[in-house]
């Protein structure tokens, strides 16, 4: 993971000095060692359903404000493709999904209380 991939309020998983630790980047993270204290969430529906997408329970297809996500399962590989129009995009971890969600609609993507 490198630094240039991360915004402040991103959803990385901690390794040094813990591993299996979940924060958000914050301003102070960038004076660290990012590719050696932090790797990227895989995305999951948890996470998914933790951003307020929701699931029509009949495909894999998860959507929030007319954007979609199709859940792919190939082998050993598990992602999501992102659909914006005629484009389909590879997701594989939180902190990318948050990112794009960002770039399509300038709001940020938080996880939403229950």
């Amino acid at each position: 993971m490198k630094a240039n991939e991360l915004r402040i309020g991103n959803w990385v998983e901690i390794t040094q000095p813990k591993k299996g630790i979940y924060t958000t980047v914050e301003q102070s993270t960038f004076s660290t060692n990012i590719e050696n204290n932090f790797k990227p969430i895989p995305l999951t529906e948890e996470w998914l359903l933790k951003f307020g997408f929701t699931n029509n329970n009949v495909d894999s297809i998860y959507e929030i404000k007319n954007y979609y996500l199709e859940y792919i399962q190939d082998g050993n590989l598990n992602f999501y493709f992102f659909e914006y129009g005629e484009w389909f995009i590879k997701i594989a971890h939180v902190h990318k999904l948050q990112n794009l969600y960002f770039a399509l609609t300038g709001e940020e993507l938080t996880i939403k209380q229950s």
